[in-house]
């Protein structure tokens, strides 16, 4: 039994389902293989489809950071990650696989930068910026008043760059 949706599949073999991802062919020859395989653990489809998330989401890092793709050093996307997380044990996985992304940079856990891009991925810091810009589609104002906002906001974001710093 084949659930395919291109190129991310779960599959059903031996009453345990197995996560594949295809390689992309321009980055094959440096991560050095064809397809990511890793059984689920899981004879439940609603199961396995609940743990593909995080680990399709480690692989597509994988394959990011291969294309040197900012991404994945991103802390957008490890709190999005982490956000999308439906059960404890995916969000276990998510945090073991950060943990093991910032040790692979060479930071450890006493390194200022990396509390802060824990804080950051984990939603304890959150950037000033982070909602500016779907704040102000959502507002239906003229163009001189979103610019006004805009720049009022560029103030405050040069002041307090995350949302933690602001108070009452």
């Amino acid at each position: 039994m084949l659930l395919r949706s291109q190129p991310v599949s779960i599959e059903l073999r031996h009453r345990t389902f197995f996560a594949y991802l295809d390689v992309p062919k321009d980055v094959r020859e440096i991560i050095g293989r064809r397809v990511f395989r890793q059984t689920l653990q899981t004879d439940s489809k609603s199961v396995a489809e609940r743990r593909v998330a995080p680990l399709i989401a480690k692989w597509k890092a994988e394959i990011a950071g291969a294309r040197e793709e900012p991404n994945h050093n991103d802390t957008k996307f490890w709190r999005d990650a982490l956000r999308r997380a439906k059960t404890p044990e995916d969000r276990v996985i998510i945090e073991t696989n950060l943990e093991a992304h910032v040790l692979d940079q060479g930071f450890d856990y006493t390194d200022p930068e990396a509390q802060r891009f824990y804080g950051e991925a984990f939603g304890k810091l959150v950037p000033t910026t982070e909602f500016i810009e779907e704040w102000l589609s959502s507002s239906q104002v003229k163009d001189k008043t979103a610019k006004m906002r805009q720049a009022t906001i560029g103030r405050l974001v040069d002041k307090f760059p995350m949302l933690k710093d602001i108070t009452r």
